[in-house]
């Protein structure tokens, strides 16, 4: 079982919903089971994945979803809240990932699976 985090309702019209790093640390510290975050779905805006990335990591989050397109302007959906390949990259060096973390559809076969973090992650075990 992995619980994902996508974001709450609520009032504001600047983001899609609102990400609750707090409910991220309390459902791994109370039920000891992996959280992904989708800081792409909660924001619904390109320009905060970063940093609600950083944010959903540093809360204890497992691992982050996160929406791609090559040119998000032409997707069938959902194009403000995707990342370009370049900016995919960038975060991935963010967070630490050693190698790139996409590659064309052409280049699939070549990718090495899983991308190894350079600092892993580790859960902490339930209080």
């Amino acid at each position: 079982v992995v619980f994902c985090e996508r974001g709450i309702r609520h009032f504001d019209g600047h983001t899609r919903f609102l990400l609750d790093v707090a409910t991220i640390t309390l459902l791994r510290d109370v039920h000891g089971l992996p959280v992904i975050a989708d800081p792409s779905h909660a924001a619904g805006r390109r320009d905060l994945i970063p940093r609600l990335a950083l944010a959903s990591l540093a809360a204890g989050a497992s691992g982050v979803i996160i929406e791609a397109h090559p040119n998000p302007a032409d997707a069938c959906s959902d194009g403000p809240q995707q990342l370009t390949r370049g900016e995919l990259l960038a975060l991935g060096a963010m967070l630490g990932l050693t190698r790139a973390p996409c590659a064309p559809a052409s280049d699939h076969a070549a990718l090495p699976a899983p991308w190894p973090l350079a600092a892993p992650l580790q859960a902490e075990p339930p209080r």
